[in-house]
């Protein structure tokens, strides 16, 4: 099975990394760098924040790995401990502004990678209206639908069960619906 394979793969890397391996942290960061980008700009909705976000998130999974290494349990899912890294940035972020995610800081012309982002959702009135729900419900129409995660994979990130996750789409998309039917 593929998947097994790059999971001990995966594990491998992780092994190496939180040994002092900066190539092998390299391949880790490449495999994850564009989805958590995602993750954060969707959140922030501005591409240098975003950028930073992510950077530091991937700084702290580098500082943290050898700590981790010294521990029986370790990082079992690298994609989820990255998620929540980069989730518990986002909320610092906002603490320390002591600002609101806004639908206007959605900006045109972004680089690269935000462009590939930006092809997910088509329609800007979507993405401002995904701005404004609440933020465990721009996190699961984040983690869903723009980096294409399934149940279990965001129930493993949010720390719920899987059923837990679908209700939470639901709502959210019921509620992301009301905000499209408003405007």
């Amino acid at each position: 099975m593929s998947t097994d394979r790059s999971d001990c793969a995966e594990q491998r890397l992780l092994s190496l990394a939180a040994r002092g391996d900066k190539k092998a942290f390299g391949l880790l960061y490449e495999r994850y760098r564009d989805e958590i980008y995602r993750f954060a700009f969707y959140r922030l909705g501005d591409p240098d924040e975003a950028e930073d976000v992510t950077a530091n998130a991937f700084v702290k999974t580098w500082e943290y790995l050898p700590k981790l290494a010294k521990q029986a349990t370790g990082i079992r899912n690298l994609r989820s401990w990255l998620y929540q890294v980069t989730r518990n940035l986002v909320v610092d972020h906002y603490r320390k502004q002591k600002e609101l995610p806004l639908p206007e800081r959605l900006r045109e012309g972004h680089d690269s990678t935000t462009n590939v982002a930006e092809t997910n959702i088509e329609n800007e009135q979507v993405a401002r209206g995904v701005m404004r729900l609440r933020p465990e419900y721009q996190q699961i129409i984040v983690l869903r639908f723009i980096n294409q995660l399934s149940h279990k994979e965001i129930a493993e990130i949010m720390k719920l069960n899987a059923g837990q996750t679908r209700v939470m789409q639901y709502r959210a998309l019921k509620e992301l619906q009301g905000i499209l039917t408003d405007e």
